[in-house]
């Protein structure tokens, strides 16, 4: 098996598939590493009406983290209109909370 980095799997395009490379191999997905100051946790969070790009912005714009701690990682993927949330756990709710409300359909005047 090959082992890939943290940082890898913030480009992950679902958080609920299988992780495989590109020969279809199992791939382990390294933890934190041991000395890391917090736990990290990684979510991928499709979008409906929302572009991912816009959400992202808007959510690096609002959350700037914690005293002590690393902000929030937003990363936007264009190809899925999804965002990649690398957080506290204790945040992520909270992103969750705020992608729900940004996520909703507008209706165009007529």
């Amino acid at each position: 098996m090959k082992l890939i980095s943290t940082v890898a799997v913030l480009i992950l395009l679902n958080s609920c598939c299988a992780f495989r490379s590109h020969r279809h191999e199992p791939v382990a997905v390294a933890a934190a590493p041991a000395s890391a100051p917090s736990e990290v946790e990684y979510k991928v969070i499709p979008l409906r009406y929302a572009a991912a790009n816009d959400i992202a912005n808007a959510l690096r714009g609002t959350l700037s983290g914690q005293p002590g701690r690393n902000p929030p990682r937003i990363v936007p993927d264009d190809r899925t209109n999804s965002v990649i949330i690398s957080c506290a756990p204790d945040e992520l709710t909270v992103i969750e909370k705020l992608i729900a409300e940004l996520d909703v359909e507008v209706k165009k005047s007529k």
